[in-house]
């Protein structure tokens, strides 16, 4: 009995020297599926002190029991005279049907029993899928007696243990198995759409929870107001317009006229220097238009462009489908004084409208250097020429056959004046 006492005083004193040198560590995998059998192993680390322990006990959380004993709790016991027999041992966790639950195992090292000493390690583990989606991406309704096909996505990122997206809908069909989907409405039926997303599994048959959102049917126009931004000057001075539409509605047209009207995408405008643009923009959905307004865009000469602040257009007219007008009189030229002392010049431009060759006729007091440019209403350069002007008569020609029929903007520029002209082309 005393040489036994001995035996353990003498450990204690070593243990004591080596105790902040030891640990244990679990091993094995820390992402599992349910019903699955895991292998973790226990390694324990220490200088000299192996010597003395008598068991290891081993713990899981209540999503599973070990494989030995079938309870949460495993004992393995060892001769103290052979304790590098327990030194870095195992045990199999089989976990039950647990799907989206954070489990643990620990290896719990018991020393020489009087002193009632342990050493524990703990290892976490992941079973199947470890989060749900939470959002769909997707319009909050759509028009009856509709067809068409919309994008719909899942913002939510595959969580641990998940390898894809499940979708599904109801009233409707559905394409996808990323995190984005193709959603098409039936031909009659107008019944509200229940879309749902769910994540899949490496563990196969497992899945997370559904998120669903139910669109519903709507006959409704849009009755937002369309809203817009202009850009500063650039230092070619012209002005860089953009239009949101309102939030009911899915997309903008735009129109010259306010009878023919296309899709308005990208909705930007770029307006040249010293050109005012009249524009009629609309917002639409699947149901049908919006109110149409016609606005006002400007970019005004300026000699410094680039370094001026923001030019303010009051913007909208809010002339509800009204007709811009449009001088057709051949004699009636607008122009603008770029100097305090301007030789006048004489400029006829004719026939307005015009169907195959548009005239320009120039009387000019002096030779002069001219540059004549076409624009569309959006502000897209459609022809430019430079020019050497002789005193006296000038006359020439543009070819207007291959030029979309619409309202355009010509400018007549030699430094010192600048003419312009609204002209219709007609074929």
């Amino acid at each position: 009995m005393k040489k036994n006492y001995l035996f353990f005083l003498l450990f204690a004193i070593v243990f004591s020297k080596n105790s902040t040198a030891v640990s244990v560590s679990i091993t094995g995998n820390a992402n599992s599926c349910p019903n699955s059998g895991e292998t973790y192993y226990a390694n324990f680390s220490g200088d000299g002190g192996a010597a003395g322990f008598t068991k290891v006990v081993w713990n899981c959380g209540g999503a599973g029991t070990f494989q030995a004993t079938g309870t949460t709790t495993y004992t393995q016991y060892v001769d103290i005279s052979a304790p590098q027999a327990l030194r870095n041992t195992s045990a199999v966790v089989n976990w039950g049907n647990s799907n989206g639950v954070t489990s643990w195992v620990s290896a719990q090292y018991y020393y020489v029993i009087v002193f009632n000493y342990t050493v524990t390690g703990t290892e976490s583990v992941n079973l199947g899928i470890m989060g749900n989606p939470s959002s769909i991406n997707s319009p909050s309704s759509l028009c009856i007696n509709n067809n068409r096909s919309y994008s719909i996505s899942c913002p939510n990122g595959l969580p641990i243990g998940a390898n894809g997206y499940v979708w599904s809908a109801t009233n409707a069909t559905i394409v996808g198995s990323g995190s984005s989907a193709t959603l098409t409405c039936l031909s009659g039926n107008n019944s509200p759409i229940v879309v749902s997303v769910k994540f899949s599994s490496f563990c196969g048959p497992y899945y997370s929870s559904t998120f669903s959102k139910t669109i519903t049917r709507t006959t409704t126009v849009p009755v937002g107001l369309v809203t817009r931004t202009q850009s500063p000057q650039a230092f070619d001075g012209s002005v860089t317009f953009t239009y949101y539409k309102p939030a009911d509605a899915t997309f903008l047209q735009q129109s010259t006229d306010g009878i023919n009207w296309i899709n308005f995408n990208p909705s930007v405008v770029e307006v040249a220097q010293g050109t005012t643009v009249y524009l009629y923009v609309r917002p639409a959905n699947d149901c049908g238009t919006g109110a149409s307004y016609r606005w006002r865009m400007v970019a005004p000469i300026c000699n410094t462009c680039g370094a001026i602040t923001t030019y303010v257009d009051n913007g909208i007219s809010n002339i509800p489908n009204s007709d811009i007008e449009i001088n057709t009189n051949e004699n009636i030229i607008s122009s603008i004084e770029k100097g305090n002392t301007v030789e006048k010049i004489e400029v006829k431009v004719f026939p307005n409208p015009v169907f195959q060759n548009l005239t320009i006729s120039i009387s000019n007091a002096k030779v002069s250097h001219y540059k004549i440019t076409l624009f569309d209403m959006l502000g897209k350069q459609i022809y430019t020429n430079n020019k050497i002007l002789e005193i006296g008569f000038n006359q020439t020609d543009i070819d207007m056959r291959n030029i979309e029929n619409g309202i355009y903007l010509l400018y007549i520029d030699n430094g010192a004046q600048l003419t312009k002209e609204k002209i219709i082309v007609n074929h």
